[in-house]
């Protein structure tokens, strides 16, 4: 925390402007606005905050009823918020790796670079993230003690985290899969994951009718929007139909203002952009799975350019990955559009995080072997899911890696302490020494 107030306090220096600040771009201004908006009792936030979660600028509304609308309070807010998985995140690692082992994943985790930087800015991920290590708690000490009760605890924090983040309910996917392997009898699995939809379910139609008064699992706080609406504006690109994403975006919106006209109803024109992109992305199959897979592998492996870089007050330009001339064009344009000091952060970055991709996959002959193997695949089903957010963005964005990090830290120490012995737990939470 030391660490982030002297990283906020620069921020704070070197934007003297509150407009320049980071926090004042992009999402984080929407999140910002979201705060302010709450904080004078408005409601719901339809009409200002489409396609946002909603669960963040309700905290920051409740900061700023005593602040206003405070870039410092919103810094100081998301960091206390981020940094407090590591209260579940010890003892989660305690579970099956040594006291030890434990720290270390506390110290790769809350001083990733990235995590460093995007923890000191007004982001739901920041809000998201500790409430995914409080349920993989809640699930791994449910099955350690056999108690169901612990498992609905963690369906009751991913429907609260639905709401922080609606990509949320990947990660429900991949837990109820997990369930499915739940120690006892069938009608008790059957019953945890029924429950668990129940919770999740409930969570995501209560969202979508309190923020849109519409009814439904595809209402537009859902990313079923986002997906198509992202393919399209990428194909229309990469057919040459559009110079970029931001003309093609325009161009969508324009013609469906043309055939509905301008008094057509949210619902209708959702309904016309996802047929008009479903439309689109039949006539180029292959194409959209390439850029799926590609946007797999660019939110799990690309580096972070802008969440410290910004915060220093370094300017570097975005949209190379995104760009269609080659790769040896692509690295001119880092150079010329990130600048060396934005580079040999991205590069550390980088490095970092294929050292702890590296160490987890040491770890994987332990999902299937190690007594341990029904805490690591649950990890493991978290870790996909999560990251399976970057292909419904079909850009990929290091920043949708960041729920998955304690996960795959996780994991990493569990790979770094393959073959070693680890004293058991005692009774209370310590040691025992064996013969």
């Amino acid at each position: 925390m030391a660490v982030r107030l002297v990283l906020i306090a620069i921020s704070l220096c070197v934007h003297p402007n509150p407009a320049d600040h980071p926090a004042e771009k992009s999402d984080m201004r929407q999140y910002m606005q979201g705060g302010e908006y709450f904080a004078r009792g408005m409601w719901p936030p339809g009409a200002l905050l489409p396609q946002r979660d909603r669960l963040l600028p309700m905290v920051l509304g409740g900061v700023f009823v005593f602040t206003g609308r405070s870039i410092p309070a919103a810094q100081i807010t998301d960091m206390i918020l981020a940094t407090s998985g590591l209260f579940a995140l010890f003892p989660l690692a305690r579970m099956f790796v040594s006291e030890r082992l434990a720290v270390l994943a506390c110290g790769l985790w809350v001083f990733d670079p990235q995590f460093v930087g995007q923890s000191c800015l007004p982001l739901s991920e920041n809000l998201a993230t500790p409430l995914y290590i409080l349920a993989m708690f809640c699930l791994v000490r449910g099955r350690e003690r056999q108690s169901p009760r612990w498992a609905l605890l963690a369906a009751v924090v991913l429907a609260i985290a639905l709401w922080a983040r609606a990509s949320t309910v990947l990660l429900a996917a991949g837990v109820m899969l997990w369930l499915c392997g739940w120690p006892g009898s069938a009608w008790k699995r059957a019953s945890l994951i029924a429950l668990t939809f129940a919770f999740v379910g409930a969570s995501w139609l209560g969202a979508s009718v309190l923020s849109y008064r519409l009814f439904g699992f595809f209402a537009p706080n859902t990313h079923t929007y986002i997906l198509w609406d992202n393919a399209a504006n990428k194909l229309l690109v990469q057919t040459g139909q559009a110079r970029d994403l931001r003309e093609a975006h325009l161009m969508r919106l324009e013609q469906i203002r043309r055939d509905l006209g301008p008094d057509a109803s949210l619902r209708d024109r959702l309904t016309a952009a996802k047929a008009s992109a479903i439309d689109l992305v039949k006539k180029h199959p292959l194409l959209q799975l390439r850029n799926h897979t590609q946007a797999f592998i660019a939110t799990a492996f690309m580096p972070d350019r802008w969440s410290m870089t910004s915060l220093l007050g370094i300017g570097s330009e975005g949209g190379t990955w995104h760009s269609t001339a080659g790769l040896k064009a692509k690295l001119r344009m880092v150079v010329v559009r990130w600048g060396w000091p934005t580079i040999l952060y991205a590069t550390g970055n980088f490095v970092f995080t294929m050292i702890l991709w590296w160490w987890a996959a040491r770890s994987t002959p332990q999902w299937f072997k190690s007594r341990h193997r029904g805490v690591l695949l649950l990890l493991g089903l978290a870790l996909i899911t999560t990251l399976a957010a970057g292909v419904i963005n079909i850009e990929g964005m290091p920043r949708y890696r960041l729920p998955a990090m304690p996960m795959l830290v996780l994991l990493a120490v569990a790979g770094l302490g393959r073959g070693r012995r680890h004293p058991p737990r005692g009774e209370h939470g310590g040691t025992r020494t064996t013969p």
